[in-house]
């Protein structure tokens, strides 16, 4: 079995995209009219990654031809981040003797 297939057997895996994974097409000879599209990865077929494009057409592609999006957290997620990071310095803060950390590093 090759590479890509063993990738896809394992259970809640297609090819390193699991579903609800946002991706982009790219470099699709026979249907180029889709190439830059975005859509979500839905399932596999064989040993090709089902995904549903933003106009709701679902394409059965090689995984050559999808390239994983990256996605952004939303502000909310953004906010409580940096709530945490914020109080996690006035925790350590808190902790130094009056002064430290205050040195010039040119002198």
């Amino acid at each position: 079995m090759d590479e890509v297939a063993q990738t896809l057997n394992q259970p809640g895996v297609l090819a390193g995209y699991r579903k609800g994974d946002r991706v982009e097409l790219h470099s699709l000879k026979g249907a180029a009219e889709h190439n830059g599209k975005c859509g979500a990865v839905v399932g596999r077929q064989g040993e090709r990654v089902q995904v549903r494009l933003d106009d709701s057409k679902t394409l059965a592609l090689k995984v050559e031809n999808i390239r994983k999006l990256v996605a952004m957290p939303d502000a909310g997620t953004m906010r409580r981040a940096f709530a945490e990071l914020s109080a996690a310095e006035k925790k350590v803060n808190a902790a130094l003797p009056p002064g430290a950390g205050m040195e010039d590093p040119c002198a």
